[in-house]
């Protein structure tokens, strides 16, 4: 699994991401039989990175939504 992926500032426009992104998919699917691909990410859907899954065909999912909470405040439920 793939937590995160970044491309260095000095090397973003050219297309370095979208060539790591599809590697990184084509292995996914010819060494482990992937059949799905989710992920999370940031920025509105004509932004840097949206853009760059839109061109590989990912979709905006309306069902979902981000939570987040603050970990402190579940202490209470740990034993």
């Amino acid at each position: 699994m793939v937590e995160e992926i970044s491309v260095d500032p000095k090397f973003r426009q050219g297309g370095t991401a979208l060539k790591l992104i599809s590697k990184i998919f084509s292995v996914a699917i010819k060494k482990y039989n992937v059949v799905k691909i989710e992920g999370t990410t940031y920025e509105d859907e004509n932004g840097a990175p949206f853009k760059i899954y839109k061109k590989l065909g990912f979709k905006k999912v309306e069902d979902l939504f981000l939570i987040e909470g603050d970990a402190s405040k579940f202490k209470s439920w740990i034993n």
